[in-house]
């Protein structure tokens, strides 16, 4: 199956599940502004791009990519065999997040 068309899926699924939070949470208006509570409120729109996003981001972190090399040759290991600091190679579930050791 062409990656395309799985991140397109994801997306869609996710579109879904910010669709479902709108109608659970009555937010089903227009993004507008509320002078009351001074805050903005993306309304289903926003719900919509957002858990698209966001279904994205997670089969990034803990689907079967988060072993694929974003950055760096693919056979660097993850530690320097000398110093034990994490190599120059990046996985998807090392991007948001880095420890240091």
């Amino acid at each position: 199956m062409d990656a395309w068309i799985i991140i397109l899926v994801l997306f869609a699924a996710g579109c879904v599940g910010g669709f479902t939070n709108a109608a659970i949470s009555g937010e089903l208006h227009l993004p507008h502004t509320d002078p009351e509570a001074r805050v903005y409120r993306p309304g289903w729109i926003g719900n919509v791009l957002i858990g698209g996003v966001a279904a994205l981001v997670f089969w990034g972190l803990y689907g079967p990519m988060a072993a694929a090399v974003l950055i760096g040759p693919e056979d660097v290991s993850l530690r320097h065999p000398l110093f034990g600091s994490p190599s120059s190679s990046r996985r998807c579930s090392q991007a948001s997040v880095e420890v240091d050791y």
